[in-house]
């Protein structure tokens, strides 16, 4: 049996996540293909082993055990009732607990300020019960094996809106939470009308997008646009990330196909991608035949109104195969070719009805797996620094498609696309997808709370079911973090050269006047040089050392946001009021300079292996050991 061959990366990730004790990957793929029928059981074992398609990671973790839940995506209602609310904090924790992620529109429960007769009380309101569903998921590993994601959702007629709007803004609350404000077409109206009420909370919502990331918007009458006329019961939330809108207690399966799989001699192969696409709709429905569910609500609702979810990952590396530019016109219609034979392709259900089919879905894991770039998302970068989960080891990567006699434009990344470009991409594949599509609008750091308004309307006007907009260098204050597109490194060799260019940064401290003079050698940072000014020697000494051994780290390959989060918020003794906020230390001072010369946020790690997160996909995942909020 021919089979692509499987990066260092990807092993490592296979037998830290997903192989069973003893197993390697021809006893995985065995594992997977054991719920085929004998029929499809060839192609479907050649699509896997060839990693031209995998399934999402509940498949690839429980598929074939004692514990064969394989949903990765539910919705659960909840009633303004404290027994019910608590009840429901029950079911999600049986979710986690399988290796699932919830999303829950928390508009029912009453506004914090309201009244409650029978105690003769005030409610608490919904962002008071977010925070208890936050600590279930922090006690509870998905699956044992991956900290649980959750969506919360609140409608934008809700009175306690500007509280959940602002709810994350500090970075230590409702960490496992992605958040969205569900918007009605009505609402977007008034806001293009001019309406006061509405151009506040529109430009509130903006602004906090604009500092934090957070939050998202999911437009809700585009979402039901197909549903209403049918009488069909309306979706209110969908799952952690956002793509998949579900009714209270369905959930989903989950699959992609890897489009960098599907280019022969510079363009689509169509017959190809066809047949993965045979292959992914049969896959997925004995996924959900074969599946157990971790309560019998979800195994109703589920199996009543059949979803699958098939996707694509690879987008970008097609498009280099096809030397086409992201942001480019032919980028936009080969989106929208593809999807087109995805729509098409799908019908074919061997006689099974299914609710929805298509699904573009966050593939963190299973790209890294496949070693393709993440769902419709732009490249991150052409080189990455990787660290091993153990920490003892950084090894270096190039996308396997570059080649530097290529133009330059096809290798930009996610960054240096034109946010318009990343919204054009989106609507162009949202046009034939079934359900939605997660995916991230990356914006310059200099972009305008009215470029990310800006963003919204035209997300709006292009039937976008929702948006993630995320400006780089902002403080990201989800469950994990996002880095600038600076995560390139290489290790230097050689002697140090005689010129560089630099800047000096000042900041008065209580101990003296900080100087940080940051250099920069082919395109990235080199030397930082630390000095404090009129202050004694044992302060001198550890500046500079401390300055010596940042640019020690940076010429041995550390990237420069692993050393930001190590320094920033140690605290000292005698912390420093500026006009940027709390210096907590030297070393914290030194810290807010190093990440607003590189536009990098200070915050946290992965949480498994201590690398660090990026934003893709609508979700946060770890390029290093492939942790992924979403799975």
């Amino acid at each position: 049996m021919k089979k692509q061959g499987l990066t260092d990366n990807a092993e490592k990730l296979l037998q830290s996540r997903y192989y069973q004790e003893g197993e390697d990957f021809n006893g995985l793929v065995d594992r997977l293909v054991s719920i085929v029928d004998d029929d499809f059981k060839d192609e479907t074992r050649q699509a896997i082993a060839n990693l031209d398609f995998l399934p999402s990671s509940p498949v690839l973790m429980n598929v074939g055990t004692d514990t064969p839940y394989l949903a990765a995506c539910h919705v659960l209602p909840i009633k303004d009732d404290l027994v019910d609310i608590f009840e429901t904090v029950k079911q999600c924790a049986i979710v986690f607990k399988y290796g699932g992620g919830i999303g829950i529109n928390f508009s029912p429960l009453r506004g914090k300020s309201s009244k409650v007769l029978s105690t003769n009380g005030v409610a608490s309101g919904p962002v008071s019960f977010m925070k208890v569903f936050d600590e279930a998921s922090n006690q509870i590993k998905a699956g044992g094996r991956r900290r649980a994601a959750s969506m919360g959702i609140l409608d934008v007629g809700h009175e306690d809106i500007r509280e959940f709007i602002h709810c994350k803004s500090d970075g230590k609350k409702l960490q496992n939470f992605n958040i969205s404000v569900s918007v009605t077409d009505d609402f977007m109206k008034r806001v293009l009308l001019g309406h006061e009420l509405e151009n506040k909370l529109f430009d509130e919502i903006a602004t906090q997008a604009h500092k934090t990331g957070d939050p998202g918007i999911i437009f809700i009458d585009t979402i039901n646009k197909d549903r209403e006329g049918d009488g069909k019961e309306l979706f209110t939330a969908t799952n952690a990330c956002g793509e998949q809108p579900l009714l209270p207690y369905e959930s989903c399966v989950l699959g992609s196909i890897n489009l960098a799989h599907c280019v022969t001699d510079g363009k689509i192969d169509e017959d190809k991608l066809i047949d993965l696409i045979l292959v992914g709709v049969n896959y997925l429905k004995e996924v959900l035949n074969h599946t157990e569910f971790p309560l019998p609500e979800i195994e109703e609702a589920t199996l009543r109104n059949k979803r699958i979810g098939l996707g694509i990952m690879g987008f970008a590396d097609m498009l280099i195969q096809m030397e086409v530019p992201y942001d480019s016109d032919e980028a936009v219609a080969i989106a929208g070719d593809i999807v087109n034979i995805l729509g098409i392709n799908t019908i074919y259900t061997g006689g099974v009805v299914l609710e929805s089919k298509t699904t573009i879905a966050p593939t963190g894991s299973i790209s890294m797996i496949a070693d393709c770039s993440s769902g419709v998302e732009p490249i991150f970068a052409v080189n990455y620094a990787k660290e091993t989960t153990d920490g003892d080891n950084v090894y270096f990567y190039q996308n396997k498609y570059y080649d530097p006699d290529m133009p330059s434009d096809v290798f930009k990344t996610a960054h240096e696309i034109p946010w318009e470009r990343h919204i054009e991409i989106q609507a162009a594949f949202q046009k034939y997808i079934d359900s939605s599509i997660s995916k991230t609008i990356n914006m310059p750091n200099n972009a305008t709370v009215d470029d990310i308004k800006a963003a919204y309307i035209m997300a709006w006007e292009y039937r976008c079911k929702g948006i993630t907009v995320f400006r780089d260098g902002c403080r990201d204050q989800q469950a994990l973090n996002v880095i600038s597109k600076d995560q390139a490194v290489n290790v230097r060799t050689g002697e140090r050269p005689d010129w560089l260019d630099g800047k000096t940064y000042r900041i008065k401290l209580s101990q003296g006047t900080l100087y940080v003079t940051i250099t920069e050698y082919d395109n990235s940072l080199y030397d930082v040089f630390v000095t404090v000014g009129k202050s004694g020697d044992s302060v001198r000494a550890f500046s500079e050392t401390t300055g010596r051994l940042i640019s020690l780290c940076l010429k041995n390959g550390v990237p420069v946001e692993k050393i930001i989060n190590q320094l920033s918020d140690i605290a000292g003794g005698d912390p420093t009021l500026t006009p940027g906020g709390l210096i907590k230390s030297i070393p914290d001072a030194i810290s807010s300079i190093l990440a607003r010369h590189a536009a990098i946020t200070p915050e946290g790690d992965c949480p498994k292996c201590g690398g660090t997160m990026i934003h893709s996909g609508g979700c946060k995942e770890c390029r290093a050991c492939g942790f992924s909020l979403c799975g």
